[in-house]
């Protein structure tokens, strides 16, 4: 999902990768997630009592997301990223950044 290489494209290491998520934003299990909820609620009987915990699991490491949000605004626009020191310390941040970091070394 996050590692489609592209002959051509260049990725600096730890810079920017070109690619949007590669699944449609219809797809996207938050989307998704939240319709169901939302059906839930519609669906209740006024005054009934209910609880719901959804749990969303984006945004998360790496920070992508699908197409038109990708593009909605420009990169010079928005402040400079907050990133760690030394990749090793990025990695360590999440469990997903250190397998993708983990990935990454045995290209």
């Amino acid at each position: 999902l996050y590692s489609k290489t592209i002959r051509g494209v260049e990725y600096e290491d730890g810079g920017d990768t070109p690619l949007s998520m590669t699944i449609p934003a219809e797809h996207n299990d938050s989307r998704f997630m939240v319709e169901r909820v939302m059906e839930y609620i519609d669906g209740c009987r006024e005054g009934s009592d209910w609880v719901i915990h959804l749990s969303l699991l984006r945004p998360h490491p790496p920070f992508v997301a699908p197409p038109p949000y990708n593009t909605m605004y420009d990169p010079e626009c928005l402040p400079d990223k907050i990133r760690a020191p030394t990749q090793k310390d990025e990695a360590a941040a999440h469990p997903w950044l250190a397998l993708s970091t983990e990935e990454s070394a045995k290209k």
